[in-house]
């Protein structure tokens, strides 16, 4: 339940794209199983530890590998982790620390077990700053945030296929009776045509649509995970640690004028709404 209240979004789009993907495969009990096995599977497969690891290939997430690295970092990590494991009894005892060679100042949770931080982070950051990122991505973790945002991945996944299979049995019919419709002085063969066109508008407006909802939902609920996550390193004692390293973070992101559209699909607060919220609790 506590991963369905912190991911409220996340789980709510998930069974949009589950009742979408029912409906188009013939909304009854058969197409339903087949659904749910596919899901089933995907999702199994995507939190494994083979998951795991596709998860840290795609984002370029590596070992430790240098003496600097791992006497460096490890240390931090294993003193952010005690404390973390100490207040959350449930974190899972498995998570690795990894570095992304991106010179952006960055840290990252994905999969169920992986925190990454990049290079320019522990080029930049002090050892301090540097455990208050990695506790707030401990935070990401504790509240499963990483895990629905893979289920919300593996139904847009299941779901865009299906509905690419729509666009192309369509254009194709489009095409075709266009084609014909050019050749031929028939009324319903031009009707047919017709109506294959306002099909395939109709299914691109729809699919536009469904797009910017659910851009929106998700976005949302990104927003809330990094106060979350932002609470959790101040509940296991980095708070003044992070709002070190977002303060500094702030300088480098400089002013952005965005639209009213980009404010609401930002996947992640501006940065002086979390700096002012630590302040505040600090």
């Amino acid at each position: 339940m506590e991963f369905i209240k912190n991911n409220f979004l996340y789980v709510l789009w998930f069974a949009f794209y589950f009742i979408m993907a029912w409906l188009f495969l013939g909304a009854n009990w058969d197409s339903f199983y087949k659904v749910t096995i596919i899901y089933g599977v995907s999702i199994g497969i995507a939190l494994s530890p083979l998951g795991e690891v596709l998860f840290r290939f795609i984002n370029g997430a590596r070992k430790p590998a240098t003496n600097k690295e791992k006497e460096y970092l490890e240390e931090i990590f294993k003193e952010v982790y005690r404390n973390a494991k100490g207040k959350n009894e449930n974190l899972s005892s498995n998570i690795k620390i990894h570095i992304s060679n991106s010179m952006y100042p960055n840290a990252f949770a994905c999969g169920r077990n992986t925190i990454a931080v990049t290079k320019g982070a522990i080029n930049i950051f002090s050892e301090d700053e540097l455990k208050g990122v990695i506790a707030h991505e401990f935070g990401h973790l504790k509240y499963g945030h990483t895990k629905a945002s893979i289920v919300t991945f593996i139904g847009n996944m299941f779901f865009s296929v299906i509905i690419a299979i729509v666009q192309l049995i369509l254009q194709a019919i489009d095409s075709f009776s266009s084609a014909f419709a050019e050749t031929s002085r028939n009324i319903a063969v031009i009707v047919i045509a017709g109506i294959c066109k306002v099909c395939v508008i109709i299914l691109n407006l729809y699919i536009f649509a469904i797009n910017i909802i659910g851009q929106l939902l998700l976005s949302a609920n990104s927003r809330r995970n990094e106060f979350q996550a932002d609470k959790f390193a101040l509940d296991i004692g980095y708070g003044e640690e992070l709002l070190s390293s977002l303060c500094l973070l702030e300088k480098f992101n400089g002013e952005n004028k965005l639209t009213m559209f980009q404010q609401m699909t930002m996947s992640h607060p501006y940065m002086e709404k979390r700096i002012a919220r630590l302040e505040e609790a600090l």
